[in-house]
């Protein structure tokens, strides 16, 4: 009877410590998508004197194509972040990898995303990420070709998302929207 006490007590053990090395070093942080945000203002146009952001108007012959601020919007990728690790996250930072698409010319910049100290979660805790990207929508006529070409710029842009755990070390991973993912909304400010 104690030997079987004993062998119970060895597997509990064993499934508790590959349970918490899986949460804690496996997979800390898990990503899923949480929804593709165009947002229009009356306030945003690019400023090609504006250092801070490459610019990228090669589409474009180096200028901008408009200076109407209503031919561009934001696009915002918003990620969930799932963190299950029982160690400190130190960091959170995301930026665009790359875009697989022929939309891809009508990206004006993009910008990093990350959480600041006070807003990194704590061990169990969940939270949203956003990179954003700002395009030129002012040649499209329509609300629905404007989504058209939002949702496949979203869906062919990878990623990178650097995050920095307490003893573990500074790790990444690339995070891609599914093809299928169709959560779209759409804002527009200042009318």
């Amino acid at each position: 009877m104690l030997k079987i006490i004993r062998n119970i007590a060895i597997t509990a053990l064993i499934i508790g410590v590959g349970v918490f090395i899986y949460f804690n070093i496996g997979r800390p942080v898990v990503f899923s998508a949480m929804e593709i945000e165009n947002t229009q203002s009356y306030d945003f146009c690019p400023n090609p004197d504006n250092t801070e952001y490459e610019l990228n108007l090669d589409a474009f012959d180096g200028k901008l194509p408009s200076k109407d601020s209503y031919d561009y919007c934001r696009l915002s990728l918003k990620c969930n972040v799932n963190y299950r690790s029982l160690l400190t996250l130190e960091k959170l930072e995301t930026y665009v990898e790359s875009i697989d698409t022929e939309n891809k010319k009508y990206v004006i910049y993009s910008c990093e995303g990350g959480l600041g100290d006070g807003e990194l979660p704590l061990s169990h805790e969940k939270t949203h990420l956003n990179t954003c990207m700002f395009i030129y929508v002012g040649d499209l006529k329509s609300e629905d070709a404007v989504k058209e070409r939002l949702t496949d710029i979203a869906h062919h842009t990878k990623v990178k998302i650097l995050y920095n755990i307490q003893w573990l070390g500074n790790k990444e991973k690339t995070y891609q929207f599914p093809s299928n993912f169709t959560e779209y909304s759409y804002l527009r400010i200042g009318e």
